[in-house]
């Protein structure tokens, strides 16, 4: 067998032309995801000790657009158990040992830092208690950020239109040129009414509505095709974006 990687590279794109355009494959996801989301198949997922509430894709997307771009600085608003933070430290501490993981949450659990720490990555992860949209949190994160730092952030907390809208707006402007800013849960378009679990955020407010109007307001972000257009079984539908060079 003769190995060439040119080759895969290739026979792949193809391939993933043909999947983009299966309409029957993308609407047998969608049933997969919708059925997934009902049962809370994402909550059966661990990273590292900590359950990260995300569906297997997301997880491998985050892998590949980290390492592709190599951030110094991960931003993620939304902090949940943690699993997500353990994530983005685990696969900086491969390229860059000297880097920083910054998470902001309303509500962290008291010893979840202490936790973290014991994971003994050599990355710096730091948690703020707080808002992501108060100035405090905003402010808390730009002391954290030098100019020699290149930045990616990841939007995963509260999913109404106005707090995603107020969260592109603050954090947009930390994104270094050529890297990623990734609006989570942009499904719920189509997964609100998926639960009877009471929500603030429905099918016309909610992250995706937000993303919309914030690409439709500036030309500096756009969707990454590259990353978007493979994914089938994505929380976050369209939500990879790349701030241009």
């Amino acid at each position: 067998m003769t190995w060439n990687h040119e080759s895969f590279i290739e026979a792949r794109n193809d391939r993933l032309k043909k999947q983009i355009s299966d309409v029957q494959l993308a609407e047998t996801a969608q049933l997969f995801l919708r059925e997934s989301y009902v049962s809370d198949y994402c909550y059966q997922w661990d990273w590292a000790g900590f359950p990260i509430l995300q569906m297997p894709e997301d997880i491998q997307t985050y892998q590949e657009i980290i390492f592709k771009t190599k951030p110094s600085v991960i931003i993620e608003t939304g902090v949940a158990w943690g699993g997500g933070i353990a994530l983005l430290a685990s696969i900086m501490s491969l390229y860059n040992p000297q880097g920083q993981i910054l998470g902001i949450d309303l509500n962290l659990d008291p010893d979840l830092q202490g936790r973290l720490s014991a994971l003994n990555l050599p990355v710096d992860i730091e948690l703020y208690l707080g808002s992501s949209t108060s100035e405090s949190s905003l402010e808390w994160v730009k002391n954290h950020i030098t100019d020699t730092d290149t930045v990616m952030v990841v939007l995963d907390s509260h999913h109404t239109h106005q707090h995603v809208s107020d969260e592109l707006q603050m954090y947009s402007k930390l994104v270094s040129p050529g890297h990623f800013l990734v609006v989570g849960d942009t499904s719920v378009k189509d997964l609100a009414d998926a639960t009877t679990r009471v929500r603030p955020w429905t099918s016309i407010d909610n992250p995706h509505t937000a993303l919309e109007a914030f690409l439709k307001s500036t030309d500096l972000f756009f969707r990454d095709k590259s990353v978007n257009g493979k994914l089938l079984t994505t929380f976050h539908p369209g939500g990879y974006l790349r701030r241009r060079q």
